[in-house]
């Protein structure tokens, strides 16, 4: 497997975990099986990364950016990552907050296989952000991302957690209309959603799309 490849195990070990995680849903919750499971699947999804962010950091260090299609698909209808030095430091980032807000949860809750796995599929869906290349697929995972949350936060089972999982909802929901209305102004502008699409129509506008 090659470094490139490597890299999609940011998203696919937090995947993983959380399968893990759904799987001790099978077994009662006072069983021992089910309890080794979801700390089996916290494991995978939040400590494994690491090993993946180290064995990339010299390639990073050097300037080399990964990047291409996801299932070799044609550019036009293929999903485009980039893997660089700011997408690796996002990671990082990304990793280390959550694994620290999942071990507070340990001791404060909510706890539990299906919060695990849902705080799993947020971390995915976050290190999937930083490696996005264009700007459909980073509204996709800022959509898993935001649905991942509102799910969470009503979890806690405080009083006002519903209530303020709408908030958060109704809030978020505003905000991606104004995304949306932004990917739709580039896409005229540019006939591209990728991030270099976009930067090379811009340049190619008569005031270099007010880059200059």
């Amino acid at each position: 497997m090659s470094s490139a490849d490597l890299v999609f195990a940011l998203v696919a070990f937090p995947l993983l975990g959380a399968a893990l995680a759904l799987m001790a849903k099978s077994f009662p919750s006072a069983s021992p099986v089910g309890r080794v499971l979801e700390a089996v699947g916290a494991f995978v999804g939040l400590a494994l990364p690491w090993a993946v962010l180290a064995l990339s950091l010299d390639d990073m260090l050097a300037g080399v950016a990964y990047r291409g299609i996801i299932g070799g698909w044609n550019p036009s209808v293929g999903i485009a990552y980039r893997f660089d030095g700011l997408a690796w430091m996002l990671s990082l980032l990304g990793y280390a907050l959550a694994g620290a807000a999942y071990i507070y949860t340990l001791g404060k809750g909510p706890r539990g296989p299906a919060f695990t796995a849902i705080f799993l599929i947020q971390t995915a869906a976050l290190a999937a952000t930083s490696m996005t290349a264009d700007l459909f697929n980073l509204f996709v995972c800022l959509e898993i991302l935001g649905i991942a949350s509102y799910v969470l936060v009503a979890s806690s089972r405080k009083p006002g957690a519903y209530l303020a999982a709408f908030s958060y909802l109704m809030v978020s929901a505003t905000a991606m209309i104004f995304f949306l209305l932004g990917i739709y102004g580039f896409y005229r502008l540019t006939g591209s959603l990728s991030y270099e699409g976009i930067r090379t129509g811009l340049a190619a506008l008569p005031d270099g799309g007010g880059l200059g």
